[in-house]
């Protein structure tokens, strides 16, 4: 039985140090994707088998070609066959947990936002923010820290020699000499497209473009920075802070998002006020195709309170002030490039 896997230190081509198995590794395999998670001797895992509706855990100590061992408390030592095994899910990954972190302080934030904004226009509008902020709260939450392999669907178990795996520096298992789990960290996107106004009482439209550098956590999870501006009747240029999840791997991958920003909208029609400033939220889907994307963002901007003079005719006649307002949200469809990182 293979009981130790030797660790040694290595550098890969982004500087990251790298743990590179040198004995027997046991690692599972996506028959679709080919993407490769490494289970290492000495760490705990959460397992079910055949006989078993909930996860049990153990600490990995030792597996063969067709088997493993696991110290469970209460129990002592099991071993388990391959094909007696359904699930499986490795620790805490550290990318997901603060992809986890970061999708539910946006969520917050949005509430925050939109009862700032409330307070300001005295109570009126608000709070559809609030609902997305809920949603993005709810995705956080959801988000798993776990990397769940399910034996019973695409899934296997593998064995392999030396250097067949290697983890990076922030602990996530990778296979380097696969290009389809490889990925970079570091992105810049950059992107061009159309925008309307959702108001079709005010419609207006215009070209749309953004740069946005983002970081990915893993493969799946990536945070971003994004600089936009809209050319339009009101051009507005916003500054931004998005996630996205990634569904799937391959080169085709559907993905969805969520962002939080400030809006500056420059109002070119005659008006007393000549800018307008707020934040604002947009839920993002999208379609990734390697490096190119198409990406459908919806930015709900709180509506500007204001006041219209209005002239009541009679005898004598009289001016009055009406409140009113007027939305900002806009649709806007990109395409864009990932410039670095990718697969």
């Amino acid at each position: 039985m293979w009981a130790l896997a030797f660790l040694s230190g290595s550098t890969n081509s982004m500087g990251q140090t790298a743990q590179t198995f040198h004995e027997p590794s046991l690692y599972a395999e996506n028959s679709k994707s080919h993407r490769q998670i490494a289970f290492v001797v000495g760490k705990t895992l959460r397992f079910k088998t055949t006989t078993s509706n909930n996860f049990e855990k153990g600490r990995l100590t030792g597996f063969t070609d067709s088997t493993i061992s696991l110290s469970i408390r209460k129990q002592g030592n099991a071993t388990y066959r391959f094909k007696e095994l359904t699930k499986l899910q490795t620790p805490k990954i550290p990318g997901r947990m603060v992809a986890k972190t970061v999708v539910i302080l946006a969520g917050v934030a949005m509430i925050v936002v939109d009862a700032g904004n409330s307070l300001a226009n005295e109570g009126k509008g608000g709070g559809t923010i609030s609902g997305f902020g809920l949603v993005a709260i709810a995705g956080g939450i959801a988000i798993s820290g776990m990397a769940t392999v399910n034996l019973l669907e695409s899934w296997s178990l593998k064995t392999a020699n030396a250097n067949a795996l290697a983890r990076d520096s922030i602990g996530q298992p990778t296979a380097p000499s696969n290009p389809a789990t490889a990925y970079k960290k570091y992105i810049l996107g950059l992107g061009i497209g159309y925008a309307g106004k959702v108001d079709q009482s005010d419609p207006s439209s215009g070209i749309a473009f953004y740069v946005e550098p983002r970081y990915m956590f893993s493969s799946s999870l990536g945070i971003g920075f994004q600089i936009a501006h809209i050319s339009e009747s009101e051009s507005i240029t916003s500054f931004s802070l998005n996630g996205r999840y990634y569904l799937g791997e391959g080169d085709v991958r559907p993905f969805l998002g969520v962002g939080v920003g400030y809006y500056m909208v420059s109002l070119n029609a005659p008006s007393s006020v000549s800018s307008y400033s707020t934040f604002g939220v947009y839920p993002r889907v999208g379609i990734e195709f390697k490096r190119v994307n198409l990406t459908v963002d919806y930015n709900k901007l709180p509506d500007q309170m204001t006041e219209t003079s209005v002239y009541f005719p009679g005898n004598p006649g009289f001016w009055a002030n009406i409140p009113s307002s007027k939305e900002y949200s806009y649709l806007s469809v990109t395409v864009g490039i990932s410039l670095g990182g990718g697969k």
